[in-house]
């Protein structure tokens, strides 16, 4: 049996004088595999990176390191952990939660080094069980781990003068050598019927989202037309501070429409998202229905 963690508040300060050494660079760029231990040192380890990263203004690296905070083969961790009847669903909802999560994530520390405050994290054993009745967010989904994986969740607390300024939690699990976010609040996503009702935390600044000014509709592919092949493509979006798609991701979806989708997404035009006056990048998800009402 895993031994239950300690309470341990772990700090991470936030300030513009944080060294950054070549040396430290290369330990961070060592971690494209992670390798962290289970324990609240190794999740302080896996954040700070992650601080660092920013903190030298390389936001590449930033970006690529939250990566790692992904479930890694999300589809099939669902259906060893979940069970293949809900896996499809589950990665589905997953990566809609884990964008909004990378974005608030960046956003968070980017605020915290803009804005002088310390941010302090607070690693616990988690768990799948609900809270007591009349006490749910909304409805319950019924689904349950088949194959237990260890849950933890984090506190994260933003700080000025030692006055809290906002605090939230997320839940994680532990996979592959690093912690992997599951989930809003302190509960894996999965025990919920929806999503609708998580929110992002308390911010200096608000966090505002790509708008999407010109959408051009994906053309049924023949083939798939022809053979009565249906569905629905969901696709994440790399956007650029231009408002220009410069990638996209498949997460779900027939390949004999996917490309469909795909030659669609990159003409599609957005409103990028603005931080302290100049446009950021940004991630979009994106749905095409073919045949489908």
């Amino acid at each position: 049996m895993r031994k239950s963690l300690p309470n341990i508040i772990v700090l991470c300060l936030i300030t513009t004088s944080l060294a950054y050494s070549a040396t430290t660079r290369q330990s961070v760029d060592a971690r494209s595999n992670p390798n962290v231990s289970e324990s609240p040192a190794g999740f302080d380890s896996q954040f700070s990176a992650i601080v660092g990263a920013y903190q030298a203004g390389d936001k590449a690296l930033g970006k690529q390191l939250i990566e790692q905070f992904r479930l890694p083969q999300e589809e099939g961790w669902f259906t060893e952990h979940l069970g293949a009847e809900h896996s499809r669903d589950l990665t589905e909802r997953y990566d809609k939660l884990f964008a909004a999560f990378a974005a608030e994530l960046e956003s968070s520390i980017l605020d915290a080094t803009d804005n002088h405050l310390n941010l302090f994290t607070e690693l616990k054993d988690g768990t799948e069980d609900p809270l007591p009745k009349g006490l749910h967010p909304i409805p319950l989904s019924g689904i349950t781990t088949t194959k237990k994986t260890a849950l933890f969740y984090s506190r994260f607390e933003r700080q000025r003068n030692g006055n809290n300024t906002g605090s939230w939690a997320r839940a994680f699990t532990y996979e592959d050598g690093a912690f992997r976010f599951i989930g809003y609040g302190n509960k894996p996503f999965w025990i919920w019927e929806n999503d609708s009702t998580f929110t992002r935390p308390p911010s200096t600044k608000p966090i505002q989202l790509a708008k999407l000014i010109h959408q051009v509709p994906a053309s049924y592919p023949a083939s798939a037309l022809a053979k009565g092949i249906a569905g629905k493509v969901v696709l994440r979006l790399s956007i650029d501070t231009q408002g220009k798609v410069t990638d996209t991701k498949v997460l779900s979806g027939d390949p004999a429409l996917t490309q469909a989708a795909i030659d669609a997404a990159l003409q599609w035009r957005f409103e990028a998202p603005i931080r302290d006056g100049s446009p950021i990048e940004s991630l979009y998800i994106a749905e095409f229905n073919f045949g489908q009402q």
